[in-house]
């Protein structure tokens, strides 16, 4: 076994209790995994999380990549995610969705390079299961429809539907989603052959996330 053992009482929340450092014949650390004990460290409770922490590309910083916490969750801090609406009245034709036409309305991104604005493509940064959404509220227009397919590297693999008939000012919710294995590089994306919304960020949503 070996004993990583902290040189003083535990003080504060975050204290580490031990670290294994791997490092260049420098000395120089490009990452590290440390026992740290949580608040609350006492005789008779003692909760402690695993730190990982790593260099990124470009840096010479350690920067922490996940933890593993007291009640044995994975957190995972830099999993690709993005979710993006628009806020206009859309009415949309026979095309792709981009940044031209759609994606007006970041909700949030935790890497803006995911999404590629010029092709409307959600790239995945790295092998992995992802998983696409799309909801939008269409308009009260009679005769308006919408046709949405959700696509794999431009192939259709979701589609979804909603039709106000001709006399009809109903307003419907249309939503669709695909979960697929991406490799670094594949794509998914949003196509319609009609798409009437109502105008608001509130009435569309779509966002694309690596599930594992």
């Amino acid at each position: 076994s070996i004993a990583l053992r902290r040189g003083q009482s535990i003080g504060s929340n975050d204290a580490g209790l031990g670290y294994i450092n791997f490092q260049d014949s420098a000395g120089d650390t490009g990452a590290f995994i440390g026992g740290r004990a949580d608040s609350g460290w006492s005789g008779s409770s003692r909760p402690t999380h695993l730190w990982f922490a790593t260099v990124k590309s470009g840096s010479t910083s350690l920067a922490e990549a996940c933890r593993i916490t007291s009640g044995g969750y994975l957190q995972q801090h830099n999993l690709p995610v993005v979710s993006y609406s628009d806020t206009r009245a859309i009415s949309l034709t026979n095309t792709d969705l981009t940044g031209s036409n759609f994606y007006n309305y970041l909700w949030y991104a935790s890497d803006s390079s995911i999404f590629e604005s010029s092709t409307g493509h959600f790239i995945a940064p790295v092998h992995g299961v992802y998983r696409l959404y799309f909801r939008c509220t269409t308009d009260s227009s009679s005769g308006n429809r919408a046709n949405v397919r959700l696509r794999k590297n431009g192939s259709t693999r979701n589609e979804a539907y909603a039709s106000n008939q001709a006399g009809s000012t109903n307003i419907q919710s249309v939503s669709s989603e695909i979960v697929d294995v991406l490799n670094a590089g594949e794509y998914f994306d949003i196509q319609v052959a009609q798409l009437h919304t109502q105008s608001g960020n509130q009435h569309k949503q779509v966002t694309f996330h690596m599930l594992g």
